[in-house]
């Protein structure tokens, strides 16, 4: 065992607070102490005393754990279910969000091409007379019964789902002001929002292909187009959140090798 792994491990036993915590810090000082090591083994120092010369300006065991003690959070249970909930706040912030943004791309690519290729109603969808006679009236531009709906599906989704996309900048903009001052201490894995946010984004890209391949029509929302561009924001989003789970992934240390 070397000197940073002897004073970790004392660190350890005077340490308190919630695990959470406390295993963070543990982590933060060992990286620290190594990060200073690795420095004076540059400069010329010899390994063992550099870890040992890089312990001594860190401080003594007594000082650095009750400095960590004072710092340390209270009602481990109650910081939980406040980091859960910020979590939460995050993931549904940033889901509505994608939401929005897939609207204006839709809508963008619309324009690029027609509202028919992004919006158009299913070709097995039934309609009723009425709700032709809706759309034609609402649309006096169109030319028939399935360039109405098209151009009211992509006026009316536009609207509605970037509304919901408005909706999610402010709850993630909250979500972010809250943990940032009333969470000083994460509480929680920093991998446990990447790995939901992966798992809930690769999830509904995979979803909403399906809705694309199958040209699907739920209630009032419909359009090939739009179930695709959805889905590759999903899977945008999803490459997003799964960068901290690669980094996390390479900078693991690799298991020693067994003597022998």
């Amino acid at each position: 065992m070397t000197a940073i792994d002897e004073y970790v491990s004392a660190l350890a036993d005077r340490l308190r607070g919630p695990a959470i915590y406390t295993h963070r810090v543990l982590g933060e000082v060992e990286a620290h102490l190594q990060d200073a090591s690795d420095a004076l083994v540059q400069g010329g120092w010899a390994p063992d005393e550099a870890e040992r010369e890089a312990i001594a300006r860190f401080g003594d065991l007594k000082t650095v754990a009750a400095g960590f003690n004072r710092d340390a959070p209270s009602g481990g249970a109650a910081l939980t279910l406040r980091a859960l909930v910020g979590a939460a706040g995050l993931l549904v912030g940033v889901g509505l969000l994608t939401v929005g943004v897939s609207a204006v791309a839709s809508y963008a690519l619309s324009r690029i091409t027609s509202p028919q290729q992004v919006f158009g109603l299913p070709s097995h969808a039934s309609v009723s007379a009425a709700s032709c006679a809706h759309w034609l009236a609402v649309q006096p531009a169109a030319t028939g019964c399935a360039s109405a709906a098209a151009l009211e599906a992509r006026d009316d989704l536009t609207m509605y789902l970037g509304a919901l996309g408005v909706v999610g900048a402010l709850i993630l903009a909250l979500a972010l002001v809250l943990r940032t001052r009333a969470l000083p201490v994460a509480a929680l894995s920093p991998l446990l929002v990447p790995t939901v946010a992966v798992t809930m984004f690769a999830g509904a890209a995979v979803a909403l292909a399906v809705l694309g391949v199958t040209d699907a029509r739920i209630g009032n929302t419909w359009g090939q187009g739009m179930w695709f561009v959805q889905s590759a924001c999903a899977l945008a989003a999803a490459v997003v959140a799964a960068y901290p789970l690669l980094r996390s992934f390479r900078g693991a240390p690799s298991a020693p090798r067994q003597a022998g």
